[in-house]
């Protein structure tokens, strides 16, 4: 079995602290380890003091290590709706840790968040492979998830993929995707093409959108 020190530890907040406290107990952070809460953006004050009740057991356990010092926990909000929206805000976490040892643990909260998650793991073009966890609920446990990213042809890539980013931000044509990106409007044509019998654009008039499954798929900028 091999011993991973995580660059990143993720988790997602639910109303009680135990899951989250279990994760960064079990798995070893690095000295300059980020610990990442995603939330949704919807307060509710029992995640606020499962937040805090998380923040203060983690400071115990690590008093010695890091000299009394406050240890550094990143909360992030995400919103939900449209789930695609929170897709992309956690792909920007994601995509920056991409080449590192990463731990995400669905630990609790909204199963939209938990969902977000897991989709923006798929999306992703790992050099090193995460580990994936989900807890239990009233288990106390959790279960791997094995790298089902690895067998499924999830990421695009080259012309595709920057067409698919340019249309994210709003709507163009084809003209202009040709402008923009130095090619020949037939083999933008080809590609979006392919783009659109994926579903992930679609055509208005003259003008293409991506749709909100194009918009899962779109690169942080």
């Amino acid at each position: 079995m091999v011993y991973i020190v995580f660059d990143a530890i993720m988790l997602t907040l639910g109303f009680e602290p135990g899951p989250l406290v279990r994760a960064i107990a079990a798995y070893p952070l690095s000295s300059s380890g980020r610990i990442i809460i995603f939330t949704p953006i919807y307060r509710d004050e029992r995640c606020e003091r499962a937040f805090l009740d998380f923040q203060r057991i983690v400071n115990m356990m690590f008093r010695e290590e890091h000299k009394g010092n406050e240890i550094s926990i990143e909360r992030v909000h995400i919103q939900l709706d449209p789930l695609s929206k929170g897709v992309q805000e956690v792909r920007k976490i994601l995509y920056d840790l991409k080449d590192k040892h990463v731990l995400i643990a669905l630990t609790g909260g909204m199963r939209a968040l938990c969902l977000a998650v897991f989709i923006a793991y798929l999306t992703i073009p790992w050099i090193k492979e995460p580990k994936i966890l989900v807890y239990l609920e009233g288990r106390g446990k959790s279960i791997e998830i094995p790298p089902i990213r690895k067998v499924l042809d999830l990421t695009i890539f080259g012309l595709k993929q920057e067409i698919l980013n340019l249309l994210a931000k709003e709507p163009r044509t084809i003209t202009q995707l040709s402008i923009e990106l130095n090619r020949d409007r037939s083999v933008i044509y080809r590609h979006i093409s392919w783009l659109e019998s994926q579903g992930l654009i679609e055509r208005k008039g003259k003008l293409i959108h991506t749709t909100e499954l194009g918009k899962l798929f779109a690169q942080p900028q």
